[in-house]
């Protein structure tokens, strides 16, 4: 079983947009 760890990527905006637009997070 994998495991996800929801970690929000504060230090990449990019990221953090991605992350906010994930509907899987």
């Amino acid at each position: 079983v994998e495991v996800r760890l929801h970690v929000v990527p504060t230090h990449n905006k990019d990221a953090l947009i991605g992350w906010l637009n994930d509907p899987d997070k």
